[in-house]
């Protein structure tokens, strides 16, 4: 078989990771071709053990960009670019005569795909561009958010196959498309075992600082402990709050100035290899989130043998046995967070190496990427034996294909606006930018 997958990302974030650890089974049985395709440049050429790999760069899709741009999508510039560069990487994989091509969910790789229906192909589920907004909104955004979320739902369905790796968040897309979504969990590779660490009193979070990785739950959680909270380290960079874009660390520190740089601790981000080194000093690894497709920093902490306390809305908590081989806790529930953190701490040395191996073998059996890649290699042989050519409505495809006919003008789409707010928006853009202005407002 050859395979094709289409990776958004550039060899810097947690999609190449995924890649990273899954491809080299899966080349052990395909021909397995990468095509790195993200919409924002990077310097990086990324390669995976096995793959045959290729890098596009987001500047050659500048004409869909511009062809996107002139259609009604000029309203909604940033899902045009993803778009553009998402069409850029499908004309790419489809030059390549695969059996199958895999897409991903995020950001929009999928729809071009999907859209035209003439290859079999697969779409994993990493975390949609549509979710993501409903978890993490953007002031100014909400117009290109309710325009992706209505895209997503109607175009993602069209795939042969649909997968994720959590059931929640099949659940999710089974409930949004209307159609059954398989469950494959992701593959992970367990690292050689090293020399137990001593690990100190303090717990570790690992993970950017954002409102849906639950930073204010766990500030919550140690403000109800008081004195009795353990030290926790939260490293990541900090991200602007949904509701003012205020850095989140800044929110954070006026809204629980009891616990900020007391109990809880920013450090901001650090790189890979120290964060396995953290994690192994960490009495346990905390991920408190109120929303996550899955979450890998719970795996990989789990793979160091040490204990996690992870909320239910992270998908990774569907491996945990609470008490066994880690602790949940309700998603955004502070006080039974406040109990887990209590539990943890109080364990033994013993005890907790006893659940950090607990920890470690679960995901040595459930994440074997042998296993994973046959289920995946099956899945992929499916899309292919029910593929039938099944192209679009000419509706979808005259909004999202480039060069699609279209007598969309935005003067057309401005002047069925009020004038009074079009003219304070044009005075408040022209003032802020004018030199001397910008820092007043």
């Amino acid at each position: 078989m050859r395979l094709v997958i289409v990776i958004p990302d550039c060899g810097e974030g947690g999609l190449f990771q995924f890649y990273n650890m899954l491809v080299p089974a899966l080349a052990r049985e395909a021909e397995v071709h990468c095509v790195f395709a993200s919409p924002t440049h990077s310097p990086l050429e990324p390669r995976i053990e096995g793959a045959i790999c290729h890098r596009l760069a987001p500047e050659a899709a500048a004409q869909s960009l511009a062809q996107l741009l002139s259609g009604p999508l000029a309203l909604a510039p940033q899902l045009a670019r993803s778009l553009a560069v998402a069409h850029q990487a499908w004309a790419f994989a489809r030059s390549l005569a695969p059996d199958c091509i895999e897409l991903c969910d995020w950001p929009l790789s999928a729809i071009p795909g999907a859209l035209d229906g003439s290859v079999p192909l697969v779409v994993q589920s990493h975390g949609a561009m549509g979710q993501i907004a409903r978890h993490d909104p953007v002031r100014g955004g909400e117009l290109g958010t309710a325009l992706v979320q209505l895209i997503e739902a109607q175009v993602i369905g069209r795939a042969q196959q649909i997968q994720t790796y959590s059931r929640a968040n099949a659940a999710w897309w089974a409930e949004t498309t209307r159609r059954d979504v398989a469950m494959i969990r992701p593959a992970f590779p367990l690292p050689e075992p090293t020399a137990p660490a001593t690990p100190s009193a303090r717990m570790g979070i690992f993970g950017r600082l954002q409102s849906w990785k639950g930073p204010q739950v766990l500030c919550d959680a140690l403000a109800l402990l008081g004195e009795a909270a353990p030290g926790c380290d939260w490293y990541g960079a900090a991200k602007p709050w949904p509701d003012s874009n205020e850095p989140a660390d800044a929110r954070l520190a006026r809204a629980f100035p009891s616990v900020w740089n007391r109990a809880f601790q920013f450090h901001g981000p650090i790189d890979r290899i120290d964060v396995a080194r953290r994690m192994a000093a960490s009495r346990a690894v905390i991920v408190p989130s109120t929303w996550d497709v899955f979450n890998f920093t719970a795996v990989e902490a789990m793979a160091v043998a040490r204990p996690v306390i992870v909320s239910s809305g992270a998908g990774a908590s569907e491996l945990i046995v609470h008490g066994v081989n880690g602790f949940t806790f309700p998603a955004g529930d502070a006080a039974a967070l406040a109990a887990a953190l209590e539990a943890a701490a109080a364990l033994s040395d013993s005890a907790a190496r006893a659940m950090g191996e607990a920890a470690r073998a679960t995901v040595g059996q459930e994440l074997d990427p042998d296993r994973i890649a046959a289920q995946r290699l099956a899945a992929y042989r499916s899309a292919v034996a029910d593929h039938s050519p099944t192209p679009a409505p000419d509706w979808l495809r005259d909004l999202l294909v480039p060069g699609a006919p279209t007598r969309w003008r935005m003067e057309d789409f401005l002047a069925t606006l009020p004038v009074r707010p079009l003219a304070r928006a044009v005075a408040e853009r022209i003032t802020g930018k004018l030199p001397g202005k910008r820092g007043r407002r």
